[in-house]
């Protein structure tokens, strides 16, 4: 019976990595990522996490358009604050891979150079989520509200208009350096796809999961912000609608992603001088919207 388990879960989770991907599952028999559960280092003196919840900071017209709408926005990767990130996590990929791999120095270049020329190729769109609560750093940076999610019903079930895959929340890696990312435990997936898709006939397929992953990459001095990311993949097969909103000048290319009925608990009013304000607003609205299961919570962290 336990092995009967054991196997399920496997082939569950074989499914969910190759769809999100857009790769053949059949080519996947043998992978098994965990990196949700595996890919944040102990620290030590770090405060422990709510880990039955997950946050979206935001403002307070987003998180009513959340709760109205049901859905997430997901921005395509290029577009990101952080992209130089993504180009970085690039790099340290591929120098993890040529180190394993004991690639030449022009197989290694080679394989950075068709990365980088097919970046305008891929459509990789990122929602962001993170564990941390109440923590004033997310209050200054991302805005005065968030939106406090059940961690297994988001993490699990995200999924898109016009495509079939069902879409997964994972952890962000924060290496302090090149050697601290581990491939056959954080990425265990590529080592394969480097042998079965980029020296065989399907360098394309790999290319996109490399950037994938990249994108999960970050900087050593957000670790505490515990960043979990939504990411996906679309390919030509997919219906997905992109749509577009404005940033100054600029035209940002975005997708919806459907939240899992009942996967928002609460609503997080930040510290500020209109915390009292923007708290009677949103018991208004919940009241008016007959969102009754929907819990207020005002930060604990005093406004100066």
């Amino acid at each position: 019976m336990l092995i009967f388990v054991a196997v399920l879960i496997q082939c569950v989770e074989l499914t969910s990595t190759a769809s999100r991907k857009n790769i053949p599952l059949s080519l996947h028999v043998f992978l098994c990522r965990r990196r949700y559960t595996t890919k944040l280092p102990p620290r030590e003196n770090y405060k422990g996490f709510d880990c039955m919840h997950i946050y979206q900071y935001t403002d307070l017209n987003a998180v009513k358009k959340i709760l109205k709408t049901g859905k997430l926005w997901a921005t395509h990767y290029k577009y990101l604050n952080d992209y130089s990130e993504v180009l970085k996590g690039i790099e340290i990929l591929v120098d993890s891979i040529s180190d394993t791999k004991k690639l030449s120095n022009t197989e290694k270049n080679a394989l950075k150079k068709e990365t980088m020329n097919s970046l305008d190729d891929l459509d990789i769109f990122v929602s962001s989520l993170c564990l941390a609560g109440d923590e004033l750093t997310m209050w200054r940076t991302y805005g005065n509200c968030a939106v406090i999610f059940n961690m297994s019903l988001v993490t699990l079930a995200l999924t898109c208009e016009g495509s079939f895959r069902q879409n997964s929340v994972e952890s962000c890696v924060y290496p302090k350096n090149n050697k601290d990312i581990n491939l056959s435990r954080q990425f265990d997936s590529l080592l394969f796809l480097y042998d079965e898709y980029y020296l065989g006939s399907h360098k394309d397929w790999f290319i996109s999961s490399l950037v994938y992953d990249a994108t999960s990459i970050k900087h050593d001095a957000f670790y505490a912000e515990q960043e979990h990311r939504a990411v996906v993949s679309l390919n030509k097969t997919d219906n997905t609608p992109i749509l577009y909103r404005k940033r100054g000048e600029k035209d940002i290319p975005y997708i919806e992603m459907v939240l899992p009925q009942s996967c928002i608990e609460g609503v997080f009013i930040g510290p500020g001088k209109d915390q009292d304000k923007l708290v009677l607003d949103m018991k208004e609205f919940l009241q008016e919207n007959k969102f009754d299961n929907v819990v207020i919570y005002k930060s604990s962290i005093p406004f100066v």
